[in-house]
């Protein structure tokens, strides 16, 4: 899904909207050259996002240092727990980079939509990044809740049930890709 669509600029003025999970589009704006993020619902209701801070989000650090447009790899979102990438495209002066604009996609719809995938009786599905880390999988349970608002990847172990214990030996005898085609 789409969540966040926003520009940016290199001393870090973010201007953007985001959807939130009722629905309801939230207002973004950051100041530049200090932390935090402000929210404006549409019935005026303002909050504040004191950690926020553009220039150290992954979108951000790679835009500027490759002065292109690209994506990121899988990262938390800041402002909504969920992890998700970002396609970023830069705008270019005689200066360098003069303004960053970007859409944030969440990955956790990938879970349902595998899981409704035809498999064998006892199959299930994983999407894993180039790290081995679990991104998605038809189990369901690839995102384990710490808490109330912190989200982490699942990793394969022992612990994690059949899959994860199939992921886990699968990555210890060497395979070095896993590939889904669909």
């Amino acid at each position: 899904h789409i969540t966040t669509l926003f520009t940016c600029s290199p001393d870090g003025e973010l201007f953007g909207i985001q959807r939130s999970d009722s629905g309801q589009y939230l207002k973004l704006q950051s100041t530049p050259g200090k932390p935090g993020l402000t929210e404006t619902s549409p019935d005026g209701k303002v909050s504040f996002i004191a950690n926020f801070d553009a220039t150290v989000r992954p979108w951000f650090t790679e835009a500027m240092a490759k002065k292109k447009s690209g994506w990121t790899p899988v990262y938390r979102f800041s402002g909504i727990p969920q992890l998700g990438i970002t396609h970023f495209e830069v705008n270019t002066d005689k200066d360098g980079v003069s303004l960053i604009s970007a859409c944030d996609l969440t990955l956790g719809p990938l879970n349902q939509f595998l899981s409704e995938l035809d498999t064998t009786e006892h199959g299930q599905i994983a999407l894993l990044d180039p790290k081995g880390i679990l991104v998605a999988s038809s189990a369901l349970d690839s995102f384990k809740r710490l808490n109330s608002e912190k989200f982490a990847i699942g990793r394969a172990s022992k612990e994690s049930g059949d899959m994860g214990v199939s992921l886990k030996n699968a990555l210890l005898i060497g395979v070095s890709q896993l590939s889904l085609i669909l």
